[in-house]
């Protein structure tokens, strides 16, 4: 398990430091070591038995996509994952399950299987005028060494109408 963001407020009112990962990390552990677990979310990502590596995309606020809360997503056979949520802030948990096709989960290392995990946003105008803006959480899955390619190539099989703008887009 890997934990990621930074502290936020709780319904209890623990914790009170917003921001992203690269704000000044002392004070975020100094606060957060003064929080209560009680605000630490859990997040369940399943990975079809089919995948062996390569890159998975979380896509956040997908209105076509089911709004379950941002704590559990199921990986495509392509890599591909949404909700209509907005993306999570604060800390939170990442659990990784392999799914047999039986629908058997086995909990993997996120040292061992996450590489290259980043935050993006994008937001353009494909040529032919259609708004391309998408919030994605994407790391490589496997082992390190066989990272290829560019994740923006699984969200171009998701948005076809905006894969000129995705194969171009700098990372």
């Amino acid at each position: 398990m890997r934990l990621t963001g930074l502290p936020f407020l709780c319904n209890e009112g623990r914790t009170v430091v917003l921001g992203r990962p690269n704000t000044n990390t002392a004070i975020a552990m100094l606060i957060a070591a003064t929080a209560s677990l009680a605000c630490v979310s859990r997040v369940n990502i399943e990975v079809p038995d089919s995948i062996d590596q390569g890159w998975i995309v979380i896509e956040y606020h997908r209105e076509d996509c089911p709004y379950d809360g941002a704590s559990e997503f199921v990986v495509s056979g392509s890599g591909y994952a949404c909700t209509s949520q907005e993306q999570r802030a604060g800390w939170f948990v990442w659990q990784l399950y392999k799914v047999d096709p039986d629908g058997t989960r086995v909990a993997l290392s996120l040292e061992d299987r996450v590489h290259s995990q980043e935050r993006s946003s994008i937001s353009t105008t494909s040529s032919s005028g259609t708004r391309c803006q998408f919030t994605v959480d994407t790391f490589w899955y496997g082992k390190e060494e066989g990272a290829s390619g560019r994740w923006t190539s699984v969200l171009a099989v998701e948005h076809p109408e905006c894969q000129s703008e995705l194969e171009g887009f700098p990372l």
